[in-house]
């Protein structure tokens, strides 16, 4: 007997008798194939909720057990330093670091582990009219996936735009740009 989609119970048609019985995917059959009587049960990586791990330093990811079906990896760039500036001087303006790309991953059946790097911050422009750094990419995988750094900003007197958005490459669900830094706009005075 089963639900139907127009909300009824029903037993399908004809009859007959089952003789064995295989487990599938995250199933376990004991004894295996059922031939009169046994028990069919989920797997250990069917019973357990996902998890979140977040990598704050190191370089290895390390998978938390062999029961895991899937990992998505979800990274971004380091984030462009801004320009430097001074306040005394209303004439010009600096611009802001452009944001690092994201990338978005699922691996199914993970390996063991994975290296990864992380991306560094730039650095921002020096008092007056020094450009920020450009901030670096992260990695996963020896840099089959990357997030690259967002660029850096134009110090004050050049007027210069924000810096650009770092890009992702390689990710099989997202590769998003990160947006432009600002652009600093100078005060004219009236």
């Amino acid at each position: 007997t089963f639900w139907r989609g127009d909300g009824t119970w029903t037993t399908p048609a004809g009859g007959g008798t089952v003789t064995s019985v295989a487990a599938g995917t995250g199933l376990t059959a004991s004894p295996s194939p059922i031939t009169a009587s046994g028990t069919i049960s989920l797997s250990a990586a069917r019973q357990t909720l996902p998890t979140t791990q977040v990598l704050t330093s190191g370089t290895t990811y390390t998978r938390p057990s062999a029961d895991v079906l899937y990992i998505v990896i979800t990274m971004t760039g380091a984030g462009g330093g801004g320009g430097g500036g001074n306040g005394s001087n209303v004439s010009s303006a600096s611009s802001g670091g452009g944001a690092g790309g994201t990338c978005i991953h699922r691996i199914n059946s993970p390996a063991s582990s994975y290296s990864y790097v992380l991306g560094t911050a730039g650095s921002g422009g020096a008092s007056g009219t020094g450009n920020g750094a450009a901030g670096t990419a992260t990695t996963f995988n020896a840099g089959a996936l990357v997030a690259n750094g967002g660029g850096q900003g134009i110090g004050q007197g050049s007027n210069g735009t924000g810096g650009m958005g770092g890009t992702a490459t390689g990710c099989n669900m997202a590769n998003v740009t990160g947006g432009q830094g600002w652009t600093g706009f100078p005060n004219n005075g009236g």
